[in-house]
């Protein structure tokens, strides 16, 4: 079957007319479903904004069908997702998520049904994933497993996504309880633990934390393609949760991805290639030392800010 569409869209409408365009030029557009939930405005000033996308949503075309989802009130990235997607994995058992800031190559489309049809009753495999992070790895495999979920352009099924566990704290105790801690923060590459923690205290409504938490406590894999076929648009500035950067940016693929069942077990060149990323996206050792002590001393951390934004203000 053809796994329906869910688009995750809120306030940035040019973002979304681009992903919309760019999905568009997919083989198997024609013959999807394609669902966009947009979520509501923060304030007063944000209406114009969230309405210009709703309307960029409904004027979409190249798709089976479209279903515009719009929710009065802001529920926030995690809470749309969430919705979301176990709204529409309960009518059609599978789906293929993507955010409002992913431009993905033609071939996305057929590489995640291919991977979801192939996958789909193996229970070690929750999700497929359709963006690649930069590496270094010479011929990597076309396509690969690792430990847990991703969250740039994906897709996985409702007996998968059956596992999801909404509680962070609850996840944070089984991890600590199964002696995963290490494994689960990439080797001490990434404070996944203090993101969850984040969480857990509502400083943080991360949904992708805690499904690849969700995920790694089953001891559950995602299969990635050994070559991007998603672009991450959204990391210049205009985003909630990501700043300005070229960190995660990657060539899109000109050729598809072929999709031939492989072992599900993580590919232990392409777990030491995510490590790299990760820890580079902490700023290094001490980068990670840093936000543990943010964390640790909350009120530290703010402080911290502030003096720097004073120096900053004195420079300018």
């Amino acid at each position: 079957m053809i796994a329906p569409i869910i688009i995750f869209a809120f306030n940035r409408p040019q973002h979304l007319r681009k992903t919309l365009e760019a999905l568009q030029r997919n083989s198997l557009a024609a013959q999807s479903d394609l669902i966009i939930y947009c979520d509501g405005p923060r304030s007063e000033a944000e209406g114009k904004l969230t309405e210009e996308t709703r309307r960029v949503a409904r004027q979409a075309i190249g798709f089976q069908s479209i279903d515009v989802v719009t929710s009065e009130n802001n529920q926030g990235l995690g809470g749309s997702i969430i919705r979301g997607v176990t709204e529409v994995v309960a009518a059609f058992d599978r789906a293929v998520v993507l955010e409002d800031d992913l431009i993905t190559a033609p071939f996305f489309l057929e590489y995640m049904n291919t991977a979801l049809d192939i996958y789909a009753d193996n229970p070690r495999v929750a999700s497929v994933h359709g963006y690649l992070f930069p590496h270094s790895v010479t011929c990597p495999p076309e396509t690969f497993f690792l430990k847990g979920t991703d969250c740039l352009g994906w897709g996985t099924w409702k007996r998968a996504w059956n596992f999801f566990e909404p509680d962070a704290a609850k996840l944070l105790r089984q991890i600590g309880e199964a002696s995963s801690v290490d494994d689960f923060n990439a080797q001490g590459c990434y404070d996944f633990t203090g993101l969850l923690a984040d969480v857990a205290e509502k400083r943080n409504s991360s949904w992708a934390v805690r499904w690849h938490a969700s995920a790694f406590l089953h001891d559950m894999c995602t299969l990635y393609p050994g070559r991007s076929l998603v672009f991450h648009a959204g990391a210049d500035g205009s985003g909630t949760n990501c700043g300005v950067h070229t960190l995660f940016d990657t060539c899109l693929s000109d050729t598809p991805i072929v999709v031939q069942p492989v072992e599900v077990r993580a590919d232990p060149r392409m777990a030491e290639a995510r490590r790299a990323i990760l820890l580079r996206e902490s700023g290094g050792r001490l980068g990670l030392l840093k936000a543990r002590i943010r964390r640790r001393f909350p009120l530290l951390g703010a402080a911290w800010h502030a003096l720097r934004g004073k120096k900053r203000r004195k420079l300018a």
